[in-house]
């Protein structure tokens, strides 16, 4: 129960919120804020795709507290005074993408390729796969 409360709380603290400001900063944008929360969605990006990675290797099951600990990374993150995400976009991730933009660069533009071109032709698979997964149900 634990677990799913700080899963809950997460999703408003890491995205909900983050969303409203980010909203209030295109209705009046400046500078500061605009910088401010590009790079918080940059990091809360990574830290979703980090945490997806962690979760199909059942990470909470063997660290306590995972779900905790991932809220409280958030709290930090997003607060505007103590600027978790500016830290970690300009010291780590900015760093790393800097390091690596080459490489990046042509697998990304390879990924989109990929998904442009065979990307309808999954859509209808998985589709049918699920219609037929519906039909197997409805008879049984």
């Amino acid at each position: 129960m634990f677990s799913l409360l700080c899963h809950l709380a997460s999703a408003f603290v890491g995205a909900l919120v983050p969303v409203f400001y980010s909203y209030k900063t295109i209705k009046k944008p400046t500078q500061k804020m605009l910088s401010y929360w590009s790079k918080y969605w940059a990091v809360f990006g990574s830290f979703l795709a980090v945490d997806a990675v962690l979760d199909s290797i059942f990470i909470s099951y063997f660290i306590p507290f995972y779900e905790f600990g991932k809220l409280l990374f958030l709290l930090w993150a997003v607060n505007p005074y103590t600027a978790g995400a500016q830290f970690v976009f300009d010291k780590v991730l900015a760093p790393f993408i800097k390091r690596h933009e080459k490489k990046m660069d042509v697998y990304v533009d390879t990924m989109v390729d990929n998904v442009m071109t065979h990307g309808p032709e999954l859509a209808v698979t998985v589709s049918s796969a699920v219609a037929l997964q519906r039909l197997h149900i409805l008879t049984i």
